[in-house]
């Protein structure tokens, strides 16, 4: 299974699920995690992840921000959930709490 995160460090929302999201990730060793930030570069990614406190794996940077109008995506944070076959399950479009992000991570398996 795989959790896609399109995300911004100027989005609020984004910014607030951002350590549920990690602690998921450190959790759940056997649900990959990928975080792809939307329009910012390296710096502005690397200076948000230090400045919180944050660390993740599976950072991609798309400055382009292509996925999201691949995808079809139009508010942050968006959270894509695909199974272990590569079929999506679930677009999560806002802010994940954990409880809703377990909830979707037992359904993922």
């Amino acid at each position: 299974p795989l959790v896609l995160n399109l995300w911004a460090s100027w989005c609020g929302p984004c910014r607030r699920e951002m350590p549920v999201l990690a602690t998921a990730q450190q959790k759940h060793a056997d649900i990959q995690f990928v975080f792809l930030n939307q329009g910012e570069t390296l710096a502005e990614v690397q200076t948000f992840l230090a400045a919180e406190h944050i660390s993740l794996g599976n950072v991609l940077l798309d400055e382009s921000s292509a996925a999201s109008t691949s995808l079809d995506v139009r508010a942050f944070p968006s959270t894509l959930f695909f199974d272990a076959q590569g079929r999506l399950q679930e677009l999560h479009l806002g802010e994940l709490t954990q409880a809703g992000l377990e909830h979707k991570l037992r359904r993922l398996r």
